[in-house]
């Protein structure tokens, strides 16, 4: 004879949905991200504020029984503690970043856009996108995702990891994006950036059209 639990009725599964939306609404509106002087968000009013608040209790009740037994199925599976502890602890990380905003790669990375691609074969590489000269007349494309980084950002942009994926999508048709990239830029001494098409060599980043000379003084 099997076990049968009841299935949940399809009104609370979608109220659950609901309240789950809005509990990801107020997570991600708790604490600001660096990516909102590109883009502001307007302010909430106190009643909303307190409305959305009083929803969270709910659908905690709701989420209660699906945790608890999701925490029971865990404990008594086969799984090695330590692989168990280490996956665990990779999710936990990830579901608290998007939650509060702070996307961070490799925990949390946007990978809907990976496909199948054809590797190339050729070392010049055309493109385009913001460049930045120098005062010799150097040219050094700007690329978003890797100023996003604390790690591996070139110019010490106060960005995270969304920041820099949200200007490499949207930032060149935003004009406000622009004019933020630009004199956050001239404040560290880089105030040249152009948008443009260039060539560049994909072993060695090195740009090989166009190729800027130094103003006469």
């Amino acid at each position: 004879m099997t076990d049968e639990r009841p299935s949940k009725p399809l009104s609370l599964v979608f109220l659950g949905i609901i309240l789950g939306i809005n509990f990801l609404d107020v997570t991600t509106s708790v604490i600001p991200s660096p990516a909102d002087h590109l883009w502001p968000i307007p302010e909430k009013p106190v009643w909303m504020w307190c409305l959305q608040v009083g929803l969270v209790v709910p659908f905690l009740w709701i989420m209660k029984g699906p945790l608890t037994t999701l925490g029971s199925t865990l404990r008594d599976s086969q799984i090695p503690r330590p692989a168990l502890y280490t996956v665990g602890l990779f999710v936990l990380t990830a579901a608290t970043h998007v939650s509060l905003r702070y996307e961070s790669f490799p925990f949390s990375p946007v990978a809907m856009f990976s496909s199948g691609v054809t590797p190339r074969t050729d070392n010049a590489v055309k493109s385009e996108g913001y460049v930045v000269v120098d005062e010799n007349g150097g040219v050094t494309p700007f690329a978003p995702l890797i100023e996003g980084s604390s790690l591996f950002g070139r110019y010490g942009l106060d960005w995270d990891y969304k920041s820099g994926w949200a200007v490499y999508i949207y930032g060149y048709v935003q004009s406000h994006a622009r004019d933020e990239l630009k004199a956050e830029l001239a404040a560290r001494g880089y105030p040249h950036v152009v948008r443009t098409r260039y060539v560049y060599d994909r072993r060695t980043g090195e740009v090989l059209w166009p190729k800027l000379k130094k103003k006469a003084p």
